[in-house]
């Protein structure tokens, strides 16, 4: 898994709309994407991790439907700071593992993350790049 990085943003992220269901679950989630287009979905953090006091977060099972954003809110990403990886997976038990790094090291790293995990994904280069991201406190700094 790669280095969790800090990723500040300015403004809230629009993605690309793209129709589909509002629910989204299993390989659709890892299709491919044509060059520059972007969707964005939420995992709700309620029941997706059980906390083991002495190995940190797992998943409490397989992944649920994921919520697409917009969504019936018309909700986007919202500014500010958010723990962020980016990566492919070729299978749903990757993006699976994945998920779980990511929330093992935000968590082995003492980062304050909080909220659903947002899935974004991105036509890139030929593929589908994959960036799990999760909201960090306003003012969260590294260095301080």
């Amino acid at each position: 898994m790669p280095v969790i990085r800090i990723l500040e943003l300015r403004a809230p992220l629009a993605p690309t709309l793209i129709q589909g269901p509002p629910w989204v679950e299993g390989e659709a989630l890892l299709g491919a994407l044509p060059e520059g287009d972007e969707e964005l979905f939420l995992f709700d953090e309620s029941g997706l991790l059980r906390q083991d006091s002495s190995e940190g977060p797992r998943l409490a099972g397989l992944l649920p439907k994921a919520q697409r954003v917009p969504g019936p809110a018309g909700s986007d990403l919202p500014a500010g700071n958010y723990a962020f990886v980016q990566f492919r997976a070729g299978s749903m038990e990757e993006l699976g593992e994945a998920l779980e790094d990511f929330a093992r090291d935000c968590w082995w790293e003492s980062l304050p993350a909080s909220g659903p995990f947002y899935l974004r994904r991105i036509g890139e280069d030929g593929a589908t790049a994959l960036q799990l991201l999760r909201r960090l406190p306003g003012d969260y700094s590294r260095t301080a």
